[in-house]
């Protein structure tokens, strides 16, 4: 077999929690946005057929650039290293997102919106904040993931990346519990509204979450020679260089259209669970606000239904905060025990069954009392997708046949950032199919849906259902012919 000399040094875990310590804060800011943007663009006056798409660019940007940010950082010759420069833009740009979010009603009550109207400024710096936190956010990922593998030894992949799985539960949890608490009632109601009490909060904890990991491990600017040692061959020590007029687009491209198939195994996989992920947690607290507490977020604010849907969305908060603390426990729980007595293959299997099985229960049984305890199997589906392709891909790396299969191209190998951002680029696509679709089945199926009376809705059998259904379409077919 012929493997990369690793002569990366050892690492501890207080180095390994400060490298990945970014991803804490990424987290956090990734729930507020969960828990908060719906409710923002529904209190603002947005169409259900309308929101979705507020998701909709973010994940094509994402699938056409981070492939491409992922092969500049391969290749990036700065002085600071190859991947902190892109983790420390990024992290600028969340940082602006997450801003726009919990700020976008304020600026646009600057720039002059009448909320007795639709807020027009405010809705579009909302929807910009989105489309600039997923985006940066999610392609961060990729350049921190490499930065983690590149800077510690073979023996601390696993432990490097099941801590980072553990600070991304542990800030998501963060996140969902300060967007569950009623700041309005606490000291530091002084700072202002919600909003304004989350954005300082949030601001204080995702900067120094990004400073600990700038400076956390020094990177070794890019070398245009690589060492390979042949372990089972006649010769040690060769070395192959990188040709330096090799075209980029061309590399890229040959990179990602023709990747090895266990890479393209992987990317098919990775994308089913990311598209089932993001099926059921996108919009998750509106589900709970309106289908659970029966709130409505466009009544008058003083009304029971506004109250009910406010609630509600607290109460979603509570239980993604479930799925947050089972993914850092999961994250744990994977590295100690379940790793070493079974395969990959195995633990993706039974993930993907488990999260199946959870969510048709709470849909069928439609109660806060399952949604509580079966929300966990959220977090454990997290930290399999965020982990485990990861672990195969650094293992697919360490063979020097899967390296220099970068698409025909002489002289070229395939770069772990650019892998390590395919993988990644599955968050986008399951993203971009989630939220095409999501207006549809919303102005199809779901909104007649909810325009059916009770009686038709609670029939206890196939066939009254059908029956009691086709009666209220031939009413309200003669109603519409009376009116015209």
């Amino acid at each position: 077999m012929l493997v990369l000399k690793d002569e990366r040094p050892s690492r501890t875990k207080l180095e390994l929690l400060k490298m990945g310590a970014v991803y804490f804060g990424i987290e956090l800011v990734f729930s507020l946005e969960i828990a908060l943007t719906v409710p923002i663009l529904l209190e603002s006056n947005v169409s259900h057929n309308i929101y979705s798409y507020v998701y909709f660019l973010s994940p094509i940007f994402g699938f056409v650039f981070q492939p491409i940010l992922g092969a500049w950082s391969d290749r990036c010759q700065s002085k600071y290293g190859r991947r902190r420069p892109f983790i420390f833009a990024l992290g600028i740009a969340s940082y602006i997102g997450i801003s726009l979010i919990l700020k976008g009603r304020h600026f646009g009550m600057w720039l002059g919106d009448d909320f007795s109207r639709i807020p027009i400024y405010g809705i579009a710096l909302t929807a910009i904040g989105v489309t600039v936190l997923d985006f940066s956010a999610d392609t961060c990922d990729s350049p921190l993931r490499a930065y983690l593998l590149d800077s510690c030894n073979s023996r601390d992949q696993h432990m490097a990346l099941n801590l980072h799985a553990f600070l991304g539960g542990v800030g998501g949890s963060l996140g969902y519990i300060l967007s569950a608490i009623e700041w309005k009632h606490s000291f530091l109601s002084i700072l202002g509204d919600e909003s304004q009490i989350l954005f300082v909060l949030m601001s204080i904890i995702f900067i120094f979450c990004l400073y600990l990991t700038l400076t956390a491990a020094r990177e070794e600017p890019f070398e245009i020679e690589s060492t390979y040692e042949i372990v089972d061959g006649d010769f040690f020590g060769s070395k192959e260089t990188e040709e330096k007029n090799d075209s980029f687009v061309k590399n890229l491209t040959k990179s990602f259209f023709n990747m090895p198939t266990e890479l393209r195994r992987l990317f098919i996989c990775q994308t089913i669970g990311w598209l089932a992920f993001y099926s059921t947690t996108l919009f998750f607290t509106d589900y709970i606000a309106q289908n659970i507490y029966h709130g409505d977020p466009s009544a008058d604010r003083d009304s029971t239904d506004f109250m009910m849907y406010e609630y509600g969305i607290k109460m979603g908060s509570w239980c993604l905060l479930t799925y947050s603390i089972s993914s850092a426990v999961s994250a744990i729980v994977v590295e100690k025990f379940l790793m070493e007595k079974y395969t990959p293959k195995t633990l993706f299997l039974f993930t993907f069954f488990f999260y199946i099985f959870c969510c048709v229960t709470i849909f069928y049984l439609n109660s806060m009392v399952t949604i509580l305890p079966f929300c966990s199997c959220f977090g454990f589906m997290l930290t399999t997708l965020t982990t485990i392709p990861y672990q195969l891909l650094y293992e697919f790396h360490n063979d020097k046949q899967f390296v220099l299969c970068s698409g025909g191209l002489p002289g070229s190998k395939r770069g772990f950032g650019i892998d390590c951002a395919i993988l990644g680029s599955c968050h986008f696509l399951s993203q971009t199919i989630v939220s095409s679709f999501m207006s549809f089945l919303t102005s199809t199926v779901v909104n007649d849906w909810n325009s059916l009376p009770v009686d038709v809705v609670e029939a206890r059998s196939l066939n009254c259902f059908k029956s009691k259904l086709d009666k209220w379409l031939f009413e309200n077919r003669e109603v519409s012919a009376t009116a015209q």
